[in-house]
């Protein structure tokens, strides 16, 4: 596994995953506004190194037809840690046709990959991507991925705008919409904030403003009336609509085994929508269960609607168990889906399957990250955390993703969120923090927090922390594997890593390895009494699915709860490494379990010495130094001193 060397603005808060598809180097571009449209373009941006990185060839654009681009030359060029890189980017597009939407540039660039390749490559890529929007008061603005999604505006989906001819507003001529940040921790203020949010709508604009400082009292009376395409009644009086939506929401993802499969987006709240003028009217609330099924009853009295309402749904990252996928203003993400027209006889609309595909949206990462904290969460089931805050945050910035006590928030960098992995990582890291109270940072043998890896040795504390979230983002991929048909593997890394133990050389000493210790904690509690049942064979391979026989000296028959597992947490909260975490758990077993426990530290090399073990002079933890007292200076530095543990 590569080091994570990784630059974090909060670092004194953060935990680091291990899940990350790592690149050397990553780049950004600076969001401006240009005050006129000439025809030509400047976009100024950044390459920040993260190691020594020798650039190759020229940068690479994907840009519309009819649009040409330079870009700083790079070739040959050597950057090292720490080092800012400016480029510049010139573009030249076309003055007539404009369009009416924000497009995407893509800006790629190569560096020699003697360090981390990409897969079937001989070099390291970074890809960076931002909008063009051409204003209807003939500006043109550019947005890195991040500044777009903090904006407080809904963008209309292209293929729901049936008029797209641009039209020149003045800026004077736009409201401005008023957006108070959403507070979190939620609040009942957040709450309310949350759900009197309505989209102003602009005619000829690509997008709707957003707003939730009006008075909820004007909002309510405005929504009352409607004026849908046949609303041609003068009656006073109102026209009841009342029926059932049902539907499924669904996304496609490539899972770590490099296929396409669709998966169900659990959790999601879904608000049923009637299109109106000034505010859309709300009709009635859901949240997606665990298989993305969801079904709205509505019964609502409308003035002036005339015979139909123009229904659709408005799906937002957000759970019901205090789980929200939101940008820096603290509004979750919203996406629209098509319209129907229901007639106020029709009583039942089924949707059907709503597939949000891959990343032709990049808000749609937001509702898939949502979907995986929301299964951890039903996963590990302890109070302390089911009934915690979480906010996911994704950035397009950095290289790695994090868990932040503080904001109690997971980042994760924008390809961590296209599978689970790097999700259910920090999770750990979140499970640990809400049982034992405490989640101090893993300094490590690098002198610092970040650097981390699989296939070396770091400090007992760095390893114990770590491998806590290893194994949690194991058992959480294996808990549910029927929503992608996969685990046991990582995507490009290393496959079949759980119940085939990837033998590192550069470890001797399991009490200071974190994969060692992960792969222990998942033989605690994998076995064939799970719910659902893990298979027989790992989906797609020839590895069993929970049985280490042919791999252990002894018969692998262990399995513990994940409560049972969680359980030394919450009555250890000093435990710093897997030795005191070890004689917590066995404080309260049998003989027996604790024999099993023993076994399979044993079995997965989590003891002192493992030359020893491998050439017989340790059988069994027994014999092994984690049962001695054994005082260590691990060369690790604190601001306060070294690192003495205590075995």
């Amino acid at each position: 596994m590569k080091k994570l060397n990784l630059l974090l603005f909060a670092f004194l808060l953060a935990i680091t995953s291990f899940a990350s598809n790592y690149s050397t180097y990553y780049c950004n571009v600076i969001s401006h506004e240009t005050g006129s449209i000439t025809g030509s373009l400047t976009v100024n941006g950044y390459f920040i190194c993260d190691t020594t990185t020798i650039f190759t060839g020229a940068m690479e654009f994907n840009i519309p037809t009819g649009w040409s681009a330079t870009g700083t030359s790079f070739n040959g060029t050597t950057g090292n840690a720490g080092d800012s890189l400016p480029f510049q980017v010139n573009i030249t597009y076309p003055t007539t046709n404009l369009p009416f939407f924000p497009v995407m540039v893509s800006v790629t660039q190569k560096a020699d990959a003697w360090l981390f390749p990409e897969p079937g490559t001989l070099y390291d890529i970074e890809n960076t991507q931002f909008q063009v929007y051409f204003t209807p008061y003939n500006t043109v603005e550019v947005w890195n991925q991040y500044d777009l999604k903090n904006l407080n505006r809904e963008w209309l989906r292209p293929e729901l705008v049936a008029d797209t001819m641009r039209v020149y507003i003045p800026k004077s001529k736009i409201p401005v919409a008023v957006f108070e940040p959403i507070p979190y921790p939620s609040t009942q203020k957040s709450a309310e904030l949350e759900e009197n949010t309505v989209e102003i709508k602009v005619p000829g604009m690509a997008y709707q403003l957003l707003t939730n400082t009006l008075n909820p009292d004007t909002i309510a009376l405005y929504r009352e009336y409607g004026d849908g395409p046949d609303s041609v009644s003068t009656s006073k009086g109102k026209t009841n609509f009342y029926g059932t939506v049902t539907g499924r929401l669904v996304s496609n993802i490539i899972n770590d085994q490099n296929v396409s499969v669709q998966i169900p987006l659990s959790g999601i709240w879904v608000r049923l929508m009637d299109q109106d003028g000034i505010f859309d009217d709300h009709f009635g609330d859901a949240y997606t269960d665990i298989n993305g099924y969801f079904t709205i009853s509505y019964n609502r009295d409308q003035r002036w609607e005339g015979n139909s309402v123009e229904l659709y749904l408005k799906f937002v990252s957000k759970t019901d168990n205090n789980i929200e996928a939101s940008n820096a203003s603290g509004w979750a993400f919203r996406f629209n889906s098509n319209i129907i027209s229901t007639h106020k006889d029709t009583h039942q609309v089924n949707w059907g399957t709503y597939d949000m595909v891959g990343d032709s949206h990049w808000e749609f990462d937001a509702y898939r990250v949502t979907n995986w904290a929301n299964r951890a969460k039903l996963s590990i089931g302890n109070s302390d955390v089911t009934g915690a805050k979480l906010r996911m945050d994704i950035k397009n910035m950095g290289s790695g993703s994090y868990y932040n006590r503080s904001a109690e928030t997971i980042h994760l960098k924008d390809w961590d969120a296209d599978r689970e992995d790097a999700t259910y990582h920090e999770f750990g890291h979140f499970v640990m923090d809400k049982i034992q109270g405490r989640l101090e940072l893993p300094w490590g043998e690098n002198g610092d927090i970040f650097s981390h890896s699989w296939d070396e040795e770091n400090s007992t504390k760095l390893a114990w922390i770590e491998g806590w979230a290893d194994f949690v983002g194991m058992m959480l991929d294996a808990a549910n594997y029927t929503e992608d048909n996969e685990y046991g593997s990582e995507l490009i890394t290393y496959p079949n890593y759980y119940e085939k133990r990837y033998p590192f050389v550069g470890i001797n000493n399991g009490v200071r390895s974190e994969y060692n210790i992960a792969c222990a904690l998942y033989d605690l509690w994998d076995g064939s009494n799970k719910i659902p049942k893990l298979p027989d064979l790992i989906p797609n391979t020839t590895i069993h699915g929970y049985n280490d026989n042919g791999n252990w000296t002894t018969v692998d028959d262990i399995e513990f709860s994940i409560t049972t597992l969680c359980g030394p947490l919450d009555q250890d909260n000093n435990a710093i490494n897997i030795s005191d975490y070890k004689e917590a758990l066995c404080s309260t077993l049998t003989n027996e379990q604790k024999s099993d426990v023993s076994r399979a530290l044993y079995e997965n090399g989590v003891v002192w010495d493992i030359d020893d073990e491998v050439n017989g002079q340790v059988t069994c933890l027994a014999t092994d130094n984690i049962y001695q007292d054994i005082h260590l200076d691990e060369n690790v530095t604190w601001p306060g001193g070294n690192l003495s543990t205590t075995f």
